[in-house]
């Protein structure tokens, strides 16, 4: 059965981005969910950043790449999922260790 759901403007989730005072992530960045410290953010933001920033991304290795980073500076575990489209997601975590952002045109 499809649902034939016509598409979001583009600017449907603006209104559903949290604030990002107290953070030093840039304009560019904007918090989807979080329940993390905002340093530990900011950290996370910056590895995804300089991940993107290396050379031409190739998408496919792009959440391994922040996986393994974030493995080596914060211990094991991390699950990574980046998209370029719109997502839905349910899943459980260890509170204080979600963060889901967008930047540039990824959601991460």
């Amino acid at each position: 059965m499809q649902l034939h759901l016509p598409p979001m403007p583009s600017n449907y989730f603006d209104k559903q981005f949290l604030p990002t005072q107290g953070y030093h992530l840039g304009d560019d960045v904007k918090l989807i969910s979080c329940d993390m410290k905002p340093d530990m953010v900011e950290q996370v933001v910056g590895s995804a950043r300089e991940i993107l920033s290396r050379r031409i991304v190739n998408e496919q290795i792009l959440p391994r790449e922040l996986k393994e980073e974030l493995d080596e500076k914060f211990g094991h575990n991390w699950q990574v999922v980046v998209t370029s489209g719109q997502f839905w997601a349910w899943f459980t975590h260890l509170a204080g260790y979600c963060v889901v952002f967008k930047l540039q045109r990824y959601c991460f």
